[in-house]
């Protein structure tokens, strides 16, 4: 439905150890929602944004379009967290979606971002089409896999 690229500073197939920070970089050609989440190592799923820390100083996880963004951003001005790789090694997987309107009201609650727990198990494999059956919005998802490594 529209451009959009997700990466990580380090590439899209980047390599971190555990205690370093992941920066995504994201490309829109339009403003869009976004929604990102973690399929951990450890078979769990994370919503990496938006998140508790961005939704106490903004309404909606809306984003420019036409801008390169990095999340967290320098000095932690638009997002002020770090997204801390904490393992175990292995592979994960880093998927946001990007919605033309904001659709957070129609989500579930548990993806609203308004906790930093791991989401319930039934999510972990519905997640595109949760979003896929949403009606009158543009759908589109990017995704990279990231390894951790004690290297």
């Amino acid at each position: 439905p529209f451009d959009f690229h997700l990466t990580s500073e380090r590439g899209a197939n980047p390599v971190y150890r555990i205690g370093d920070n992941l920066k995504l970089k994201i490309s829109l050609d339009r403003d869009a929602w976004i929604y990102c989440f973690n399929f951990s190592t450890n078979k769990k799923l994370y919503q990496l944004f938006p998140n508790p820390h961005f939704n106490k100083t903004h309404k909606e996880p809306r984003l420019k379009g036409g801008a390169d963004i990095t999340m967290p951003d320098e000095g932690h001005n638009l997002f002020p967290y770090d997204f801390q790789v904490t393992g175990p090694l292995g592979n994960e997987l880093i998927k946001c979606l990007a919605a033309s309107r904001d659709v957070t009201a129609e989500l579930p609650k548990a993806l609203r971002g308004l906790s930093s727990d791991a989401l319930p198990k039934n999510l972990l494999y519905s997640l595109s089409s949760i979003f896929q059956q949403l009606p009158d919005v543009a759908i589109s998802e990017a995704s990279f896999v990231m390894t951790i490594s004690h290297e």
